[in-house]
């Protein structure tokens, strides 16, 4: 949930009362014995203020922007239908109600003792936190949240967020006990510190409902409290001192396990890492094994290990566990997520440095791969110092072609020419570079019935292996590392690229598919152990395209809670950030509601239920056959379609917000299970569930680029960076008939392609770039 504005509804401010002392309430479970009531509602009315920096303190009501919100006291009497279980005489509890279409709920900013600035309390000597809260059985997706530190001396409502999300999926009071290990962490654009949930300076907590049917909602909230003082524990447990590191290339970074009580006997407890974007030899070293705490020790310390690569590139993270305590329990902390930030300087020069991927279109070749290569061998490139990733072709049967699309054209004009490092093997071949300059036809000038196939993908390869890295990029994780926790929709599969996850057939189609987890698995969700494993696939850096036909064949999987879903993103997120980037749901279907299809455009003003699109229920299995979903877009219509039936149209003038898409986007294909909108898997649900693809294509204007050529001739051996002058690229004597012939002036570059000619000799290339 946003952290809450000074924008509130008014509430009127009682006789101050005392702070809350410690206070038994009933209880379930041995742990749950020992309790700390922070609210329980027993005043006439609610405290609402605001600092001196205009920071809302005490109880704030909060909502989207259509969002109708009122909260207050209630007195229930013994007899009512809202009395707590065991209620023998009047309780006062918390009301929150109101017309909420998105979101919406209230926040307790704690109020120092003159209720004039925001206090802290410290929340770390407890296991978790409790609240009775009444259901309605709505299934809406309910938050409870809790506000953590601040930055040092802020003046704004700058907090770190951590949420547990449950359902409203029962009728009556229940009290919900939330260790903190059940919260993760959300970004929410305030600028809160990233230092782990230490909970030494909790600022307040916070409870609402995301997307409720219906709209219009009352919630019954009373005796929040902590609950499981550790101190009063005779049981040790095991934990990290922190959830988050951030630490830099090439560093070595200590990690402190602790007890939180002595222990008479050894505790041995055992750790590893789970890999996300860092590679474990590439960017850290191997780290696994266990430590041994003796008697009195309460804190031992373990070292990893980050390696410096010498090449600039994104955030990389892993996970850091504990497992397998033994005379102790494992605790609250049993994750350390480390971020690897890089410190390097990015290189404007370069355009495709080749290392765990690449990014173009192969055709021809019988094989192609990244090979690592380490300083020490014959393949390493000269002053090589680190692991240097090259890519492999094997041309052996036919001549290769290597291409590189660029969604926005790239002005090379302040360059001087075009260069790449080359592995000569003395055979005399000619190898081409041919630049694509502007094109003659654009997709949106053009009437749809003048589109052309310009790009497709029918999955033909060896059963098992994973699709062609040169037209899809796999995600992994579950979106924790991006500050998108669960995907930003509480999905609950890790993805992964493994092939049980993630694989064609041998038969021409692309499988992806979900698998449902033993309780014994070592991976690591954000809500704990994960659950369930799938795949994402996405074109971003290989195919970009404004406007044109997108279409999928493909069958569905069936169950309850399963989510697959063929879309689009604008490729300017890193730019404007979601959702003024743009996103197209091409084909949206959910197992609850067998045989609908969605498709949806999102964008500022008009995301999540109030996306634009439309349905079509067509009364038929998806998940026995294929069926071919569509979209086509141009810049002032876009259209859905089911096996060429039109189901949703949506124009510029319907939109209530800016039309943000008129810019290249990029494909992504996933299987999602959970989440707010399909729900969790029940027990009808049967996995392994697979997404089956048999192809994708794309249509529009067609290759229109004037091409200019220049040659390389392999007569040396050994590596050698060959540099091609602009100057020395002439207009090839091949053109598409539509093609431009107005020079190259390199200020429109949409590509390139490398020409290999046939040979049995391997070729190795290396860091494609400009060169003054």
């Amino acid at each position: 949930l946003p952290v809450p504005t000074a924008t509130i509804t008014p509430i009127p401010t009682p006789t101050i009362t005392p702070q809350p002392t410690p206070t038994p309430i009933q209880t379930a479970s041995e742990d749950h014995s020992r309790h700390y009531l922070l609210d329980d509602f027993e005043t006439e009315s609610l405290f609402s203020g605001e600092d001196a920096y205009g920071i809302g303190l005490g109880f704030i009501t909060w909502g989207d922007p259509a969002a109708s919100m009122m909260a207050g006291v209630r007195q229930i009497t013994a007899d009512n239908p809202h009395a707590l279980p065991l209620q023998s005489g009047d309780n006062r509890v918390l009301v929150v109600s109101g017309t909420i279409p998105e979101w919406g709920g209230i926040t307790h900013n704690f109020e120092g003792p003159g209720r004039d600035v925001w206090a802290s309390m410290d929340w770390s000597t407890w296991l978790g936190v409790t609240f009775w809260v009444y259901g309605s059985n709505t299934g809406s997706e309910l938050l409870f949240e809790i506000q953590e530190n601040r930055n040092p001396g802020s003046m704004v409502n700058d907090v770190e967020v951590w949420s547990y999300s449950f359902r409203d999926n029962y009728s009556g009071w229940k009290q919900v006990f939330v260790p903190w290990n059940k919260f993760h962490r959300k970004d929410i654009g305030n600028g809160a510190p990233q230092d782990g949930r230490t909970l030494t300076e909790v600022h307040g907590w916070a409870f609402g409902v995301v997307n409720p049917s219906p709209e219009s909602v009352t919630y019954y909230l009373d005796d929040v409290a902590l609950y499981g003082e550790i101190a009063g524990l005779d049981r040790v447990y095991v934990t990290f001192d922190s959830s988050v590191l951030y630490v830099a290339e090439g560093d070595k970074v200590g990690i402190m396990i602790k007890l939180t009580n002595p222990c008479s006997a050894p505790v041995t407890v055992s750790y590893a890492v789970q890999q996300i974007e860092a590679v474990e030899g590439k960017d850290f070293s191997p780290l696994s094994g266990s430590i041994t705490f003796e008697p009195a020790q309460i804190q031992q310390g373990i070292e990893l290990s980050l390696i410096d690569d010498a090449k600039p590139e994104d955030t990389e993270s892993l996970f850091l566990f504990i497992t397998d305590a033994e005379n102790a329990t494992l605790g609250e902390l049993t994750t350390v997520l480390i971020f690897i930030e890089d410190n390097d300087l990015d290189d404007p020069t370069m355009l495709m440095d080749i290392e765990e991927s690449y990014t173009f279109n192969v055709q021809g070749a019988d094989e192609i791969r990244v090979l690592d290569v380490m300083p020490d061998k014959n393949l390493a490139l000269p002053e090589q110092t680190g692991l240097e990733g090259v890519l492999v072709v094997n041309a052996e049967s036919e001549e290769a072609t290597l291409t590189k699309r660029y969604g926005d054209p790239q002005d090379w004009f302040a360059a001087e020419a075009f260069s790449f490092w080359y592995y000569g093997s003395g055979t005399g071949e000619t190898v081409t570079v041919e630049l694509w300059n502007n094109p003659g036809l654009r997709t949106g000038e053009l009437a749809p019935g003048n589109w052309t196939l310009v790009w497709e993908d029918v999955f033909e390869g060896e059963e098992g292996v994973l699709p062609e890295a040169g037209r899809w990029e796999p995600q992994m994780g579950d979106g924790l590392t991006m500050g998108i926790t669960g995907w930003g929709n509480n999905e609950l599969e890790y993805y992964t690229a493994e092939p049980e996850n993630l694989a064609l057939d041998g038969e021409g189609h692309l499988v992806i598919t979900a698998r449902e987890l033993g309780a014994d698995t070592d991976l690591v969700c954000w809500y704990g152990p994960c659950e369930y494993t799938s795949a994402r696939l996405k074109t971003q850096d290989r195919l970009e395209f404004t406007y044109g036909r997108v279409e999928a064949s493909m069958k569905l999987p069936e169950g309850v809670g399963l989510w697959p879903a063929f879309w689009m993103l604008g490729n300017n997120s890193d730019a404007v950030t979601w959702p003024a980037s743009g996103e197209l749901d091409i084909m949206e279907f959910i197992g609850s509601e067998p045989g609908v299809i969605y498709g949806t455009a999102h964008g500022p003003g008009y995301v999540g239920a109030d996306g634009l699109g439309g349905s079509v229920d067509l009364g038929l299995d998806l998940s026995a056959g294929f069926h071919e979903y569509a979209l086509e877009w141009e810049p002032d219509e876009i259209r859905w379609f089911v096996d060429d039936r039109l189901f949703a149209t949506v124009r510029r003038e319907d939109v209530p917000g800016e039309w943000v898409f008129d810019h290249p986007f990029y494909l992504l294909l996933n299987l999602a299970v959970g989440g707010n909108w399909p729900g969790s898997p029940d027990t009808e649900t049967v996995f392994p569930q697979s997404l089956v693809v048999d192809y994708v294509r794309v249509y529009g204007a067609g290759d229109s680029y004037e091409r200019y050529e220049a040659e390389l001739m392999d007569d040396f051996t050994g590596w050698r960076q060959v540099t091609l002058p602009f100057t020395d690229f002439v207009r090839s004597a091949q053109q598409p008939w539509s093609a431009p012939d107005d020079g190259l002036d390199l200020t429109q570059i949409n590509g390139f392609m490398v020409y290999l000619p046939a040979r049995p000799e391997i070729y190795y290339l290396d860091q494609f770039s400009l060169a003054d």
